[in-house]
């Protein structure tokens, strides 16, 4: 086996041609799945919703799709002979977790810009010949650009989740998510109880009080979401990764 902190852009680059070729069946299966649903819905929309229409539906195909594929991209590692399989490729543990982060990142990104495009493209030259009007064919704006970014940090959490997890990896990230949220929220109730007690349990009120916290929060959070979620859970990833026995 490789060592974990090799990287070969050739050796990378097979595995990656290896595993588009083992994957494009899944891959067109579930594309075209959800473009088959953008389409129908395209087509038998009651009325036109302008570019309501994609900022509901867009995220819906690349966040909701792109979370699941990314929840899938280390199935092998519960399948003892799968695994030993996949895990005594002549790469190493960091080209492994850089080909899974290209295809769940800007793989399935590009694939859902394009996969997204055509059915409206499609589903507009339908519903015209139909209706006589249609929804309107994607375009991507300032908007799809950020929900596009925010996708490839967030692909991050389920990409670890894959790893950590042996089954059912996409549900047990969102209830170790929500678990999470619940505890600091906890936490945050009983230190504004303990700390604003005297003024108003109410949030708020409290949160009126100290607009300087909030403010210092919201930064903090747009700091760790956009500069550090993303970075640290590949990197857990590739460490998980690097641990794992064959």
């Amino acid at each position: 086996m490789y060592q974990s902190n090799v990287f070969s852009v050739a050796r990378a680059w097979r595995a990656l041609r290896a595993d588009l070729q083992q994957q494009r069946r899944a891959v067109l299966v579930g594309a075209g799945a959800v473009a088959a649903v953008i389409l129908i819905v395209s087509v038998f929309s009651p009325e036109p919703a302008g570019d309501e229409f994609h900022a509901t539906f867009f995220p819906l195909a690349l966040v909701a799709g792109g979370l699941l594929f990314t929840s899938t991209l280390f199935a092998e590692l519960p399948d003892k002979p799968r695994a030993h399989a996949y895990l005594t490729l002549p790469i190493s543990m960091l080209e492994r977790c850089a080909v899974r982060l290209l295809l769940s990142t800007v793989g399935y990104a590009a694939v859902a810009l394009a996969g997204y495009f055509l059915a409206t493209l499609l589903g507009a030259g339908i519903g015209q010949l139909i209706r006589g009007w249609s929804q309107p064919v994607f375009a991507p704006s300032v908007d799809v650009w950020r929900t596009v970014l925010a996708y490839l940090v967030t692909s991050s959490l389920f990409l670890f989740g894959a790893v950590y997890f042996r089954r059912w990896n996409a549900l047990k990230v969102i209830l170790s998510l929500a678990a999470l949220f619940l505890g600091l929220a906890l936490i945050a109730a009983g230190v504004a109880w303990l700390v604003f007690f005297e003024f108003t349990v109410y949030f708020g009120p409290l949160l009126a009080s100290a607009p300087g916290v909030v403010e210092a929060i919201e930064l903090g959070g747009k700091i760790f979401f956009w500069g550090v979620m993303g970075p640290l859970f590949w990197f857990l990833t590739w460490l998980r990764l690097s641990e794992t026995e064959v």
